[in-house]
């Protein structure tokens, strides 16, 4: 119990009724609703790459064609997954932006960078997701977003500056009662 009100948690017990939602997902979820933006998340825990592509596969087939697919590197190691993984969602989502953030930049920002994503964003999300998102679903130039690295039409990154970090004491709560509405 003190492990989820902190969003630690690294256990799934289907057993007991009670799912792994992460820190992470949470606050996204919060910030994109807040914002009135649609979403659709998927935060099950440790699964297998067979599982994640059955998950692609059933999103694609539930109509939903997301303008965007959002993978935090925070919980991943190696970027050959995360490739992989990027590999199916263009696979079974052509028409969305791939936007890749997280830990992944701290720890070794070539390999962030040489993932297959359209779309980097470095430091908290809560704030430029919502207008990365928006700016994307609106068709609208992201250059005066900082903080993100984009693909222009020559496919060569641009970035478009460092965020002012986020002062703690102005973030939103996390809503939890947004877990019951994640896959």
């Amino acid at each position: 119990k003190v492990g989820r009100s902190l969003g630690i948690s690294s256990s799934h017990y289907p057993d007991k009724g009670v799912k792994h939602r992460s820190l992470t997902a949470i606050s996204i979820a919060t910030a994109l609703e807040s914002h009135g933006l649609d979403w659709h998340m998927i935060d099950p825990g440790m699964q297998s790459m067979a599982w994640w592509r059955k998950k692609i596969r059933s999103v694609k087939k539930e109509s939903k064609n997301p303008k965007i697919i959002a993978i935090s590197t925070t919980y991943y190691t190696t970027s050959e997954w995360l490739n992989i993984y990027i590999s199916m969602c263009r696979h079974y989502h052509p028409e969305a932006k791939i936007l890749v953030g997280g830990y992944m930049y701290g720890t070794s920002t070539q390999n962030f960078l040489s993932l297959d994503a359209d779309l980097f964003m470095i430091g908290e999300a809560e704030h430029r997701l919502p207008q990365l998102v928006s700016a994307v679903g609106n068709e609208t130039a992201l250059d005066e977003i900082e903080g993100i690295y984009y693909r222009d039409q020559n496919k060569n990154l641009v970035f478009t500056g460092y965020p002012e970090p986020l002062k703690i004491s102005e973030l939103q709560e996390p809503c939890w009662d947004l877990s019951d509405r994640m896959d």
